[in-house]
């Protein structure tokens, strides 16, 4: 508070200023105190969102492993030669097919004799057709270079033109489909026929001089039988299989179709990462032993510090901690496969995946993994490996069960809009509003308090005066009597 100056009083014993902030600074404690809630509710706030966020992520890894176009449909295709090339969908279907590729398809794709540099093109419309479809370029005159750019914009869907520089003096013009296949072919009439006529692109009969390729589809083929495509993406040949053709091949090769255990793989190590990283949030939060900071191997100085001020935050919360005991009762319970029970450490994920006691860590929930155990069963067992996250008990084609299913199904409550954590965001946020009304309130009580006060100091003032005044002419009056 800036200081108050009133005339005598804060020049006399009575120090004006010093009383006002004396009075102002004691019943601004109250104040302070809500401040600093309105502070705590928005630290916890943000201490919640960020829990949410960690568990949409553990969800997202969750259905990963289950729903539809899962981590274990992937497929790899890989190909004997590098004239073949292709990729997959989800549950394509899975074993290896011979396929000889006779031909790729191509474009007509005609050159001109070498032509001068500075050879101009008269003003005109060029009609071009390629296939059904027709299209005129309408040009105004000008040199070979701006001939180009015309076609390349008014048609640039149909044809493409480019110049190739042989020498400094001479360049060969070049006109291309830009669409494989048989029935793609280029037609040149009217003056653009001449033009091609005189740059010998085509002779008299049309037929193109100077080809470099002509129209044509692909064809190959898959297991003995002939197949032909317009283009050189083939799709659905072999179910759920995108061939990309890239040139012709002097023998049969071969293409074979396999799950992407590394795919799965990383989905699974991806699902253990965050729950452990969730598992590790809930420890920090509901305890304030600095022990579970200790267990944990943080990436940097920085993070183990930010967990140490998040200790204890949400300490004793009833609905983290029930949380915290659901998931690890899924992970380390019995999963029905079946009719039969399994446990996550058949396919080498547990709490002790690397053998040896149980450490402090991973009694609070963490897990680990056997790499070399979970491949073996992603390479032996991939079928039943993807049971154990999501698995259909009663046969009628949705997942029911398995460990992924749970975990993100014991989730759902904590992410709804009406949820767990949206709830306490909206109590917060009243509690906030309702605080700040409290601390308006009460700060425009403090104003008028402050107001007051220098109001009843000014006052004093004033009587201090008048006094002061009515001294100095008693002792006057007493002076003169003597």
């Amino acid at each position: 508070m800036a200081d108050v100056f009133i005339p005598s009083v804060s020049n006399s014993s009575v120090n004006a200023t010093e009383q006002i902030r004396k009075v102002l600074d004691a019943k601004r404690v109250p104040l302070t105190r809500m401040e600093d809630e309105v502070e705590a509710f928005q630290n916890e706030k943000i201490t919640w969102s960020n829990t949410r966020r960690n568990i949409i992520k553990l969800s997202e890894s969750a259905k990963a492993l289950y729903q539809f176009g899962n981590a274990f449909s992937e497929r790899r295709l890989v190909s004997s030669s590098d004239a073949i090339e292709g990729n997959t969908k989800p549950n394509s279907d899975i074993g290896t097919y011979k396929i000889s590729v006779i031909q790729i398809a191509q474009v007509d794709k005609f050159a001109s004799t070498e032509l001068d540099t500075k050879t101009t093109v008269s003003a005109g419309n060029y009609p071009f057709q390629l296939g059904d479809i027709k299209k005129t370029v309408v040009f105004s005159g000008g040199g070979l270079n701006d001939f180009i750019q015309t076609i390349n914009t008014q048609v640039k869907n149909i044809i493409k033109a480019t110049l190739i520089s042989v020498s400094p003096d001479k360049s060969v013009f070049i006109l291309s489909g830009k669409k494989e296949g048989r029935e793609q072919k280029l037609v040149l009439t009217g003056i653009t026929a001449q033009l091609a006529k005189d740059w010998q692109i085509i002779d008299e009969n049309a037929t193109p001089i100077h080809a470099l390729s002509r129209a044509q589809d692909a064809r190959i083929s898959l297991e003995g039988i002939e197949i032909s495509n317009p283009r050189n993406t083939i799709e659905n040949i072999i179910p759920g299989i995108t061939l990309k053709l890239k040139d012709v091949t002097k023998k049969p090769e071969t293409i074979s179709v396999s799950p992407n255990t590394d795919f799965s793989k990383e989905q699974i190590i991806n699902f253990v990462g965050n729950y452990n990283i969730l598992m590790q949030k809930i420890n920090i939060l509901t305890s304030n032993r600095e022990t579970i900071i200790d267990e944990i191997d943080f990436p940097s100085i920085e993070e183990r510090t930010q967990a140490k001020q998040q200790l204890g935050k949400l300490q004793g919360n009833s609905q983290l901690n029930r949380l915290r005991f659901t998931l690890q009762s899924i992970t380390t319970g019995f999963i029905r496969i079946a009719g039969k029970s399994h446990t996550l450490e058949e396919i080498g994920i547990s709490s002790q995946a690397q053998g040896g006691s149980t450490t402090a860590a991973q009694r609070r929930g963490y897990l680990e993994i056997d790499e070399a155990k979970l491949d073996k069963q992603l390479q032996n067992n991939l079928e039943m490996v993807a049971k154990f996250f999501g698995n259909d008990r009663n046969h009628d084609l949705i997942i029911d069960g398995g460990i992924a299913f749970q975990v993100e199904t014991t989730l759902q409550p904590y992410l709804q809009n009406n949820g767990v954590i949206k709830n306490r965001l909206k109590t917060i946020d009243m509690l906030i509003t309702d605080k700040q009304k409290q601390i308006n309130t009460y700060s425009k009580k403090l104003d008028d308090l402050e107001t007051q006060l220098k109001r009843e100091f000014a006052i004093l003032d004033q009587q201090v005066r008048a006094l002061e005044e009515n001294t100095k002419a008693l002792d006057s009056f007493i002076g003169r009597k003597k």
